[in-house]
Formats: C-alpha cells, structure tokens, sequence
C-alpha cells in the first residue's frame, strides 16, 4: 500500500520527508521518493529501502523547504526507478534538458488513465512511466495558468477513481496543494503553526505534529507559505465546504459551514514570518 509525506515550512524538511517514509514502512513499499523545491525541482527516487533513499539524498545534498514524498507499491508499471513516486511533468515534448513544472504523488487507482494518457499525448506530453499518477501530473501542468489550486481543483474534476495527492509546481516554491477522494489524507499543524503537513497516514507525522486533522472525502486544499521571514505567524483555515447544484462532475457551487483560526503574537509591527492558509473543499464523487 502506497504511502504519502507532505511539508511546508520554513526549515529543511527532506529529514522530515524521509523519516516520515521510513513510520510507512510497514505498509509494504517496492519504490520510494523524494522531492523538493531547491531553486526548481529535484528529486531523488530508488527501489531500494528507504534508507538507502535517504544516504542518496545526504550524498545529493538535497535541502528544500517545500516538498513532497512517498512509498509506492506497483499497480502500472514495473518497480523500477522510472515508474517510481514523485512523478515531474515538464510540459509538453521530450523531458530531456527541460525543468520540472509540477511534481506529484499519488495513492489509488486512476480508472481513466488510459483515455486521459491519449489525451494528453494528442497534445504533445511525452510519459515516461507506465504508471497512472504520471497522468495526472501531466494533466494538471496542461490545466495550469498560474494558479496551481485552480489547476488540480480543475484536473480532478477529470479523474475517475481512487486518490489522495499532494502537488507542487515549480513556479510556486510556497505551495502544496492536496485532495483526496477514495484514499486518505491527514493534515497535520507544525509546532507554533509555522509548518504544515500531509499524510497518508498520521503514523508518518509522529514526533513530528500531534495536531491532525483527518480530511473529509472529496477535501481539496492548499498549504500556503510566506516568503518573509519576521514574526509573527498567523494561519487561517476554512473546513467543511459543501458543494451544492453539481452537475456532470463540475464544480458549481460551494457551502461554506465552518471556519477557524489560529494566530500568533499580535505585533502586526513586524512582517508576517509565515503565513500558511489551508482552504478545504469538498467536491462531491455522485455528481
């Protein structure tokens, strides 16, 4: 069974990544991987154990503060380094020579992957994997306009199937974008609301967090960090959004039920040191 680690903070979490992987162990795993924003995207991925995937990320010196990570146990395609979890989509043509745009984990099974694939090779994205979740990261670059949220919001409308993904794009180093539909997904609060974090399992985040937020079927959110660097923090989030009048799959409404925050000092003297906002929607599977 596949397991997901998520971060957005203002530290280095590649340790936290990978020993969040390491508490996943136990779910069974023939891949793992890596990936953070260090200046673009990079990443490190292996069949071997997870603890040769973190002596391969120490040799890399791969450092990031905003990242993504995940085990995977094979359902398209071979477990091979290719087929393995974070999948990049560089847009359209050959990968070769170009920077990753988007990079993404997933958990489940894409029941469309097929017709979406020949979709998306019709307009020129080249797959270098066999599996599903390469898919959706090519889907959600062809959706993107600046606005990674909009573009997994508008891509999962297109899935069928199980998922719980975490995402993030290159021109967004802030940003980490989750949903779930079929497959779980817990949010967890960092010490003093400073860092936020997915998971597939709460297991992942134990030492790391005890403030988990279990995520309703069909959340869409997105974890979002300030470039500053002063205090005070400050972090809102707003739950429980129900959709109303859906239709065909598409997102038509939405119901606001419950909202919270949580906030720091009240110096406002200062700039924000970390503002990470959480916006959870729910988008219904029945249509």
């Amino acid at each position: 069974m596949c397991g997901i680690v998520a971060a957005v903070s203002d530290r280095n979490i590649v340790p936290i990544l990978v020993q969040g992987l390491e508490r996943l162990e136990y779910r069974g795993y023939d891949s793992c991987g890596v990936a953070v924003h260090a200046g673009g995207l990079r990443r490190a991925r292996s069949t071997e154990r997870v603890a040769e995937l973190m002596q391969q990320v120490t040799a890399d010196g791969l450092t990031g503060t905003t990242g993504i990570a995940h085990t995977r146990w094979a359902t398209h395609g071979a477990p091979a380094v290719h087929n393995a979890h974070p999948h990049f989509s560089h847009g359209t043509g050959a990968a070769e020579g170009k920077p990753g745009k988007v990079a993404l984990v997933h958990n489940g099974i894409i029941e469309n992957h097929d017709e979406l694939r020949a979709s998306l090779q019709a307009r020129g994205y080249v797959f270098a994997s066999q599996t599903d979740t390469e898919v959706i990261a090519h889907l959600v670059d062809s959706l993107y306009e600046g606005d990674l949220f909009e573009a997994v919001k508008a891509a999962i409308t297109q899935l069928h199937g199980a998922y719980a993904i975490a995402v993030f794009c290159k021109d967004e180093p802030h940003r980490v974008v989750g949903a779930r539909a079929g497959s779980p997904l817990v949010l967890g609060v960092g010490e003093g609301g400073r860092e936020h974090f997915l998971a597939s399992d709460a297991m992942a985040l134990a030492g790391v967090t005890d403030q988990i937020v279990y995520l309703d079927e069909g959340d869409l959110l997105v974890c979002v960090r300030s470039a500053s660097s002063f205090s005070p923090f400050e972090i809102k989030k707003v739950s429980c959004m129900s959709r109303a009048g859906c239709s065909g799959g598409k997102l038509s409404a939405l119901k606001l039920c419950q909202s919270s925050s949580i906030s720091g000092p009240s110096d406002t003297t200062k700039p924000t040191r970390l503002n990470i906002s959480i916006i959870s929607r729910r988008i219904s599977e029945s249509g």
